[in-house]
């Protein structure tokens, strides 16, 4: 992973300065710990390295700021802590509305196939990333019987999120071959955009192979 951190930063400082420069200095391990405690969860390696190298980026919540990932801001440990406990009492408040509970189903063998547990939210998906609306990029650490712990999920709210890779590590290392292609370059107006169509990323699909 620290080579990856390597490689991606050069690629950063490269073709897109403002959003390293934008990438806070590294959490220490207490902190992390901290986090961990406060979410009930252990992260992944993947997770957890990231961290020791930035505490996610200054600033998550501009409207056309240095966006580290396509999806949003890199969320700093108090920002990712903060993000779970809202959406934990917004589901809390939806189990409590009528057909409220029809969001959060019981687990049966309908599910086998599943990557995502059909829930609208799960105490055990993580923030990663964030902006001025809902949306968000979550490490998910209760998967579907079909998924991955650790896989990143793409969630705009509706309560249907997607797997956008199966691990940070896959997603960073999709990032950086991107950007050493010229398929995947920075704009401080669209942030991130496909080289391809000239348009903002919006999904994530688009940069694989």
């Amino acid at each position: 992973m620290n080579e990856l951190w390597d490689r991606l930063e050069s690629l950063l400082e490269r073709h897109a300065p403002e959003v390293l420069a934008s990438l806070n200095p590294p959490a220490s391990l207490e902190k992390i710990h901290a986090a961990e405690q406060a979410l009930g969860v252990s992260f992944p390696e993947d997770v957890r390295t990231a961290y020791l190298r930035h505490n996610g980026a200054a600033d998550q919540t501009i409207d056309h700021g240095p966006y580290f990932f396509y999806y949003g801001g890199w969320c700093s440990l108090d920002m990712m802590v903060y993000k779970w406990q809202s959406t934990c009492r917004l589901a809390d408040d939806l189990k409590l509305q009528p057909g409220g509970m029809d969001n959060f189903p019981e687990e049966d063998e309908t599910w086998a196939d599943m990557e995502i547990r059909p829930e609208w939210w799960n105490p055990h998906r993580i923030p990663l990333s964030g902006s001025n609306t809902y949306n968000m990029l979550l490490v998910d650490l209760q998967p579907g019987p079909a998924g991955v712990r650790g896989q990143v999920l793409k969630d705009n709210g509706t309560g249907e999120p997607i797997v956008v890779a199966r691990s940070l590590d896959e997603l960073l290392t999709t990032m950086a071959d991107r950007l050493e292609q010229g398929l995947m370059v920075w704009d401080p107006i669209k942030r991130w955009v496909n080289a391809a169509t000239g348009t903002t990323i919006l999904e994530w699909k688009t940069m694989w192979g």
